[in-house]
């Protein structure tokens, strides 16, 4: 019996199943209790960072400023200052590999600026498929290595839970979007794993060799532009270490109420339950668990300042 759980809680390693995963299913006992506890439904008010309008990728329409006013952002230019970003437009990829010169964007009152992209699907991956069989569950997963990746490597985690015999569950990355789909009557979950270049599906919490997700101090959020429906989360799970005494902990945040067109969903640090190092991130793990006939669409993944 493989069990799949998160538990989050600082300094405490987290033991995982020790599985390298190939194309191929693997069966697990079905477990006869249903997997989700949450409603699924929460009131926006408590969640004031989702906002509501399409995405421009989405309209048609760009709503990127090349300017931007000084008294909203008095530090930031399109050409940064050596005084405040004393490296280039080309950083060094030791320090920011991602770096991106972006713009601010608002959007129904939500003023943001990209600072490092952490996966813009541009790079595709082969569907993977499960179809259903009567008292099992199982799991495929795959592999995609780019530098445009963080860590140099996306995993993706495909898991049935529940189904009807021969319904089908699928996920992927294609036409620049991450996708994953659960059948009529069946429950699952997707997960998007970032732990650098390791062909496993065992997180590696030092896997990103400590990478500051601060961007020097730029970088206060996550932004996820996503859509989806019938989904019970979208947990994001950042794995920080101790670099004198090694030890890791980790720090979670759960989005709700996720709408059917693409939007931004803001995951601000001050808003993760415990406390993350920011500065020395090992692996961050983004899991969607999936209702009957549920789907998710990520656009993008960025770190950015909000």
């Amino acid at each position: 019996r493989i069990q799949f759980k998160h538990h989050f809680h600082q300094h405490e390693d987290i033991e995982q199943a020790n599985i390298i995963a190939t194309q191929t299913s693997s069966p697990l006992p079905r477990s006869n209790s249903p997997s989700s506890s949450h409603s699924g439904t929460r009131s926006s008010s408590n969640y004031p960072s989702v906002t509501s309008s399409p995405s421009p990728s989405r309209s048609g329409s760009s709503m990127w400023s090349n300017s931007v006013s000084s008294s909203n952002y008095p530090y930031y230019t399109n050409s940064p200052s050596s005084s405040r970003y004393p490296y280039s437009n080309t950083a060094s990829p030791s320090r920011y590999a991602y770096y991106t010169n972006t713009p601010s964007r608002s959007r129904n009152g939500n003023s943001y600026y990209d600072v490092t992209v952490l996966d813009s699907f541009t790079n595709s991956t082969n569907t993977l498929t499960i179809v259903s069989q009567p008292a099992i569950q199982q799991y495929v997963s795959t592999f995609t290595n780019s530098s445009t990746i963080l860590g140099g490597q996306r995993d993706i985690i495909l898991l049935e839970q529940n189904g009807e015999a021969y319904s089908v569950f699928t996920a992927g990355v294609t036409n620049g979007e991450f996708f994953a789909n659960t059948p009529y009557h069946g429950e699952g979950s997707a997960t998007l794993q970032y732990d650098g270049y390791d062909n496993t599906i065992q997180i590696d919490k030092y896997g990103l060799g400590g990478m500051d997700f601060t961007c020097g101090g730029e970088c206060n959020a996550f932004r996820l532009a996503m859509s989806g429906a019938d989904l019970q989360s979208v947990d994001v799970t950042v794995y920080t270490y101790n670099n004198q005494t090694y030890a890791t902990s980790s720090c979670n945040y759960e989005i709700y109420n996720i709408y059917t067109t693409m939007q931004n969903y803001f995951t601000p640090y001050s808003s993760f339950n415990y406390g993350c190092s920011w500065n020395n991130v090992g692996a961050v793990e983004i899991v969607v668990t999936m209702q009957s006939s549920g789907y998710v669409a990520i656009e993008e993944i960025t770190l950015c300042k909000y």
